[in-house]
């Protein structure tokens, strides 16, 4: 669907997301651009989906979002052991070869002028 940025106001964007639940459990910090600029960053819980909130204030609407088609892209910044005295290795998600991205569930992305 497209989008038609609103005149005089800014965004909000609330993004639902946890991180890949495995064991031992990890936050995964991500980070959201649109059109190639971050708009925001965000530490997803393994235990649940949480709604991760950004606003884009009206005077960056503009520079940020077009008229019509967005680009949205998720960015992986790496990931905190959720208790930092489990030394065990990661299960077989978090083995895979460095610099993969760290699996995030994102559930929903919802976009909607601000109040």
């Amino acid at each position: 669907m497209s989008l038609d940025p609103p005149v005089g106001r800014g965004l909000d964007v609330v993004v639902t997301a946890r991180a890949r639940l495995e064991e031992p459990a990890v936050t995964a910090t991500i980070g959201l651009e649109v059109n190639g600029q971050e708009i925001g960053r965000f530490v997803a819980p393994p235990t649940a989906p949480v709604d991760l909130a950004v606003r884009v204030p009206v005077e960056a609407v503009g520079r940020t979002w077009r008229a019509g088609y967005n680009r949205l892209t998720f960015v992986s910044y790496g990931i905190e052991r959720v208790d930092t005295s489990d030394t065990r290795p990661p299960g077989p998600i978090g083995s895979r070869p460095k610099g993969r991205p760290w699996p995030v569930a994102i559930y929903r992305v919802r976009i909607t002028p601000s109040s």
